[in-house]
């Protein structure tokens, strides 16, 4: 039982995937109730937002971790966070970019993590509670 709660935290902090492994891991396994696992899930999410702007000096002197920002780092992107709607934006795209790759340019577009934080954590948590809604409900709709 402690391994899975380790692999449900691992899995839901990691940037690739993770919401993906965690919240199905936690439904099917753990047997928790899907709020619960939604409830764990999105705060665990969100750390890897906190990890780009709290160690954001030390990932610059990364060259690995520069290069990547680097290469997904478009014009397009940073016009999307100047824009004035730049919070529904984020809220409906940020989650399937990336949370800590749009932290990343917003941090090298000299923006502050208030400013993209909210909008952030409302597209990880609609995007959880549609898989924790997809493990709830497939079943039974693929059962019948």
């Amino acid at each position: 039982m402690a391994a899975l709660i380790i692999a449900f935290v691992l899995t839901s902090v990691n940037p690739i995937g993770g919401l993906l492994v965690s919240l199905p891991l936690a439904i099917f396994q753990l047997h928790w109730p899907a709020w619960f696992a939604v409830a764990l899930g999105v705060p665990l999410a969100y750390v890897q937002v906190l990890v780009v702007d709290l160690f954001w000096q030390r990932l610059l002197a990364w060259s690995f971790f520069t290069r990547q920002v680097e290469k997904r780092r478009s014009a397009r992107l940073e016009k999307i966070l100047a824009h004035r709607y730049a919070p529904w934006l984020l809220a409906l795209a940020g989650p399937w970019i990336g949370p800590w790759l749009v932290m990343a340019v917003a941090r090298f577009g000299g923006r502050r993590q208030a400013e993209v934080a909210v909008p952030l954590l409302v597209g990880i948590t609609y995007v959880a509670i549609g898989i924790a809604l997809i493990c709830v409900y497939a079943p039974r709709w693929l059962a019948s």
